[in-house]
């Protein structure tokens, strides 16, 4: 008997035939998909290469360029000195005795700052004064002539004495001679009178030359007292009186700034005692670029602030101007006077000021937001018709160099026209030739908050800006034109 199987299929051939299968239907089936994908992308793409296709319009708050005065002016930083400080020292050591003044203290010029032990100097004054007594009496005086070297010697009393004795030999040796004409008297007899009248001319010469060693050894011992004196004087420490006033004339004092001995200490001649500095006036010295060498002048103005007083200005004029150029820095050192009748400023404080060089010239003024500082470029933007549509706004951009910098607003040159308009926010997303939109006033104040209480708006900074008038303001010379 013959069995006779069913035809089915091997399972490996029904499984590939399943898979071929499967993989038709879904292609079918997604190929739809993907062209409507295509299309759709491409349709967005040309959209968007639409959209982009116009230049977009940025809108920009403006101010106007303005041509005001200006104060040219320098900025430098530097330091205050006294007009006058230096170490005192002694000329006389020894043991001192007492300090009269301390750190702080203000002193007049010689007033007493402290005293050194006078006992041994006070001994060798009254050895001098006694020599010198001595020296006198031996001339017959009771005090120095005050003229020695016109001194009469012939009124020491050795001296009288010795021309009294010659005088009564003349006498005798002219009676002696009249004798012996008469011929009376002996040869021996007129020679004994010749004698001593030689003897008598010789004592008087000898009683002048001993009377003028007296005179210069009384010369001695006076000089002596004065040594002795001085040195008395010198063991008392007092404030200098110096050669050069300062131009307050001699209305000022001397502050000590340094005590370097204490009471009871042994100090050597000229060793330091303190330290004194005449503060007022004060003098302000600074460093100025070499390209600002013809620029600045003895007699310009300086204004000069310090941190303590931030709020304030003090005024001073320029003395003095190096006429070399350190070959280091490239600076040239400037000194100004500054008053300082009250004490406000410190010797050896630092201090930023500013020369004023000109107060005649103007400039173009724009507010500081005005102006853009990038990769070392200063530029701004000024507002100019489209090349479309004179309708339009368009932005150029400009380089240009800072030349002075004051509170909220800056001079600045370049090519630019003495009025226009420049860009003072938006510029972040402009370039040269970028279409604007200048916004309303109502577009350019602030919002207002829903909770806060309705005040009135503050102006913008550029309007503050170009309301202040140009003046009394800095520039730096060191930053111009640096990046901020």
């Amino acid at each position: 008997m013959i069995r006779h199987e069913p035809n089915v299929p091997k399972p490996k051939a029904r499984m590939k035939m399943s898979f071929v299968t499967r993989f038709a239907s879904i292609r079918t089936a997604t190929f739809p998909i993907c062209i409507f994908l295509a299309v759709s992308g491409c349709a967005k793409k040309e959209e968007a290469v639409k959209v982009d296709a116009g230049p977009k319009v940025i809108p920009v708050t403006v101010s106007k360029l303005e041509t005001k005065p200006i104060e040219r002016k320098i900025d430098v930083v530097g330091s205050l000195r006294g007009w006058e400080s230096f170490e005192l020292g002694t000329k006389k050591g020894g043991r001192v005795l007492k300090i009269h003044h301390d750190i702080g203290d203000r002193v007049n010029p010689g007033e007493l700052l402290l005293e050194i032990d006078p006992i041994d100097a006070r001994l060798s004054l009254i050895q001098a004064e006694r020599n010198l007594q001595a020296e006198l009496a031996r001339l017959g005086l009771k005090s120095m002539p005050s003229m020695p070297e016109a001194f009469d010697i012939n009124t020491v009393p050795s001296v009288v004495q010795a021309k009294v004795q010659l005088d009564r030999a003349s006498q005798n040796l002219t009676r002696q001679r009249a004798i012996s004409q008469r011929g009376a008297g002996s040869v021996q007899e007129l020679q004994d009178f010749e004698n001593d009248f030689k003897n008598a001319e010789a004592g008087l010469e000898s009683a002048r030359v001993s009377a003028s060693a007296i005179l210069a050894g009384a010369q001695v011992s006076a000089a002596a007292l004065d040594v002795a004196k001085q040195t008395m004087a010198d063991l008392k420490v007092v404030a200098p009186q110096p050669k050069t006033l300062p131009p307050n004339g001699d209305k000022f004092q001397y502050a000590i700034t340094a005590r370097k001995i204490s009471e009871g200490q042994i100090i050597r001649d000229g060793d330091p005692v303190a330290e004194l500095v005449i503060e007022d006036p004060l003098k302000y010295l600074a460093k100025v670029p070499e390209r600002y060498s013809n620029q600045v002048k003895i007699g310009q103005d300086l204004n000069l602030r310090v941190a303590a007083y931030d709020d304030r200005v003090f005024s001073g004029k320029v003395t003095r101007v190096n006429p070399s150029v350190d070959a280091v820095s490239r600076t040239f050192q400037i000194e100004a006077i500054i008053p300082n009748a009250s004490n406000e400023l410190r010797p050896g404080g630092f201090a930023k000021a500013d020369v004023v060089i000109d107060r005649k010239g103007s400039g173009i003024v724009v507010p500081v937001e005005a102006v853009v500082r990038t990769v070392g470029v200063t530029k701004v933007f000024l507002v100019t018709d489209a090349p479309e549509s004179p309708s339009k706004k368009a932005v150029k951009e400009i380089q240009v160099s800072i030349e002075t910098e004051g509170a909220g607003w800056m001079e600045i040159k370049g090519n630019l026209p003495s009025d226009g308009e420049v860009v003072t926010t938006g510029q972040s997303q402009l370039a040269d030739g970028s279409p604007i939109r200048i916004k309303t006033p109502e577009e350019s104040a602030p919002a207002k908050s829903a909770e806060a209480p309705s005040v009135a708006a503050a102006p913008p900074a550029s309007a503050n800006a170009a309301a202040q008038p140009p003046t009394a303001t800095t520039a730096n010379a060191e930053a111009s034109g640096s990046g901020r």
